[in-house]
């Protein structure tokens, strides 16, 4: 059977979740999650995609975007396969990173967007890795929040909100 096509919309406003698979981690190293930022920035810059929030736990990635003219699995293959053949690189593993497709769920910006960014500052906080979303080193609440934001990797920088 089949899978269904995404809902695809020029513009969209999106929540996305990449899992990984087998439930292994996806950073080894700090540094690891740099990388990532890195090359979440270039997609971003080619594919002239929005990103509204975003946290990396070590087994998921959260992301809210807005897409301009490019197809989301575009953006998110983008980066993600590329951080994929970076790590297995790195560790010398095989096999699958990534649960097979990522989950993509198209949202009204002006109805859900602030409850979406809410929602992805306190995955840490669900996950048990923070009590509360300030002590999440890897999020973009501390943007939100004008608190120390990681390196290279700013809300005004991808948001354009």
């Amino acid at each position: 059977m089949s899978r269904r096509p995404r809902i695809q919309i020029a513009g969209g406003t999106y929540y996305l979740l990449q899992a990984s698979s087998r439930h292994q981690p996806l950073f080894v190293h700090e540094d690891d999650y740099a990388h990532l930022e890195q090359l979440l920035a270039s997609a971003v810059r080619r594919t002239r995609t929005r990103v509204f929030a975003y946290c990396w736990l070590s087994h998921e990635l959260h992301l809210a975007v807005r897409t301009h003219d490019v197809a989301i699995g575009r953006f998110m293959q983008g980066f993600t396969s590329r951080y994929a053949r970076y790590l297995h690189a790195r560790t010398l593993e095989h096999g699958h990173l990534f649960s097979q497709r990522f989950r993509s769920l198209l949202i009204d910006p002006d109805a859900w967007l602030p409850a979406l960014v809410r929602y992805i500052h306190y995955a840490p906080i669900r996950a048990g890795v923070a009590r509360r979303p300030q002590e999440a080193a890897h999020s973009s609440h501390g943007a939100y929040a004008a608190m120390n934001v990681p390196p290279g990797f700013t809300r005004t920088r991808y948001c354009g909100c």
